[in-house]
């Protein structure tokens, strides 16, 4: 009962942040970051931002990296996306923190927006990460990709 208030919370705030609602003809697609051997656990994030752009990009801070998740309950390192290619180079790294109360451990939800019609998947058109502080709850965007 739980997880599912959690990834209903994850879910409704990534569906608003990604303009769902405008879209209603678009399939949006929801993955929950998890572990592999814990299963949904808060994550540690790790942003290795790279080098470059992404042309078409309409977004200002489009992701350009690799993101990556440490399980706070066995430790497993887990390279969860990388939006990057093999010449470009690390410019910085992030390891995102909540703004409330500075924890770094949050539950960790994807949504992705496919132009569609009726729901079909098409053409990927923008994604976002959002995070849930695993101490006081609070919602944050991660990343944008676009």
């Amino acid at each position: 009962m739980a997880n599912e208030n959690l990834l209903l919370d994850l879910k409704e705030f990534a569906l608003k942040k990604i303009a769902a609602e405008k879209y209603p003809n678009d399939y949006h697609w929801i993955k929950i970051f998890r572990c592999d051997i814990c299963g949904i656990t808060p994550l540690r994030i790790k942003l290795e931002h790279h080098a470059g752009y992404r042309l078409g990009s309409s977004i200002s801070n489009d992701f350009v990296g690799i993101f990556w998740g440490t399980c706070t309950k066995c430790d497993k390192k887990i390279k969860f996306f990388s939006i990057t290619n093999e010449y470009s180079k690390t410019v910085r790294v992030e390891y995102p923190k909540c703004g409330k109360c500075g924890n770094d451990a949050f539950y960790v939800l994807e949504c992705e927006r496919y132009e569609g019609e009726n729901g079909l998947k098409g053409f990927f058109d923008e994604g976002i990460v959002v995070g849930k502080c695993s101490e006081c709850n609070t919602l944050m965007v991660i990343v944008q990709t676009d």
